[in-house]
């Protein structure tokens, strides 16, 4: 039987929460059933194939699996919610929201919440740093393309009519990051629509009305009257230009990356690069080696757009990097298609305090050829999902549920900018 999520907006229901007869209710229960040992268990090198959830109590979700059994059990995200309304609905009278009078959660955003909490949330690595103190991370960000038949190179045509995810792992199908340049002007607007109607109060920004962008991108302006919302957090904007190149790792180099860098490029299988980013002066303010962590892909039939759930591990580059030497081929695996040498000109777009980032950005590579690339992505705080899917798996009070469930509902607000056959 499957969980049961709680509608937008509302929190999650803590057991002080509940009424206190519901209370010693589950208690009992999950006297009963509950396991002795940690939902969280660490990991193991054993794989573990996941069959569907099974409902055991309102405290634990049990995943049966057929591999150890040290790594079954998932913690619960949810409790049961009730509406605020038991048993009366203001305008219909009598009313339940189903014959359990529970609501049940969302399919796809549980799917997703599931894909970042194993990748995410129970990655252990000694490697990774979650204090923020500038190691190596993981990065998790939603770009929007179109889901393509690798023989025919045409967008992904299934018999449905509703927003999808793809079987992970599935290899007939390619993701293309990309979109026209119309579509970029239509993205831009609206982002600086929304910047402006987030102010608290009109604001004169260093640029004014169109940038010198080739793409004919704008930055926000000045609010013409008070913002219709003034209750919104507001929004951050900041406009940068950078160039990336990428370089070989030296040989004497490769046997100080970590073992997980290793494992993600295949034990050596592939070579590992140094993405060298430089600012407008040619000074060096980024070097990293990024990899790969896994993708979920997102069919999206009723809009303009598909999308994609990515995770990679972006390691901070302290060795040497020979600049003069020139940029080797990015290639297809850092998802961009680019090649040596990448001119990004790039909006981003920050709310909620950081939470989110959407970033719209013209990328033109030199490797192969001239040609101008439009991207938007939204990325989420690894730490920030880190936090709360931790909090969760040791039962406390978290807000990991309504952080994935907000980036899932804003990627979904993007792929509607657009209508279907612009």
């Amino acid at each position: 039987m499957p969980t049961r999520r709680n509608p937008p907006g509302q929190p999650i229901l803590q057991h002080d929460q509940l009424p206190q007869q519901q209370v010693k209710q589950e208690q009992q229960s999950q006297q009963s059933v509950a396991p002795q040992q940690s939902p969280l268990q660490p990991h193991t090198n054993q794989k573990a194939q996941a069959v569907p959830i099974k409902r055991e109590n309102a405290g634990v979700i049990k995943r049966e699996t057929t591999g150890p059994s040290n790594v079954t059990q998932l913690p619960a995200l949810t409790s049961h919610h009730r509406p605020s309304y038991p048993n009366e609905h203001p305008t219909l009278g009598s009313w339940e929201p189903s014959i359990t009078n529970t609501i049940p959660y969302e399919e796809l955003t549980r799917q997703i919440t599931d894909f970042l909490f194993y990748k995410v949330v129970k990655n252990d690595d000694p490697c990774l740093d979650w204090t923020g103190s500038g190691g190596p991370i993981l990065e998790i960000e939603a770009k929007l393309g179109h889901l393509v038949h690798k023989q025919t190179q045409q967008r992904l045509s299934l018999p449905i009519v509703t927003e999808a995810v793809i079987v992970e792992g599935y290899r007939d199908i390619a993701f293309r990051s990309t979109m026209t340049e119309a579509q970029h002007k239509s993205f831009n607007r609206f982002l600086n629509d929304r910047f402006a109607e987030c102010q608290p109060k009109p604001q004169k920004l260093p640029s004014q009305g169109r940038s010198p962008s080739p793409s004919g991108s704008s930055s926000p302006t000045n609010a013409p009257a008070p913002p219709k919302h003034p209750t919104r957090v507001p929004m951050k904007y900041r406009h940068t230009k950078e160039r990336d190149t990428f370089h070989e790792v030296p040989p004497r180099e490769m046997q100080t990356l970590p073992p997980l860098v290793m494992k993600l490029l295949g034990n050596g299988n592939k070579k590992p690069k140094i993405r060298l980013t430089t600012d407008e002066s040619g000074t060096v303010i980024k070097k990293i080696i990024k990899c790969r962590v896994a993708d979920l892909n997102v069919f999206s039939p009723g809009t303009a757009f598909d999308w994609r759930v990515s995770v990679n591990l972006e390691m901070p580059y302290t060795g040497e990097v020979d600049e003069k030497s020139g940029g080797i081929g990015g290639g297809k695996g850092d998802g961009r298609g680019g090649g040596g040498e990448r001119n990004k000109d790039r909006m981003s777009y920050e709310c909620l305090d950081g939470k989110f980032t959407v970033d719209l950005t013209q990328v033109t590579s030199t490797f192969e050829t001239s040609k101008k690339e439009h991207e938007l992505e939204i990325e989420m705080d690894s730490l920030t999902l880190k936090k709360h899917g931790t909090l969760a798996a040791e039962r406390k009070e978290n807000g990991f549920q309504e952080y994935v469930k907000g980036f899932v509902d804003n990627v979904r607000v993007l792929c509607k900018v657009i209508p279907v056959h612009y």
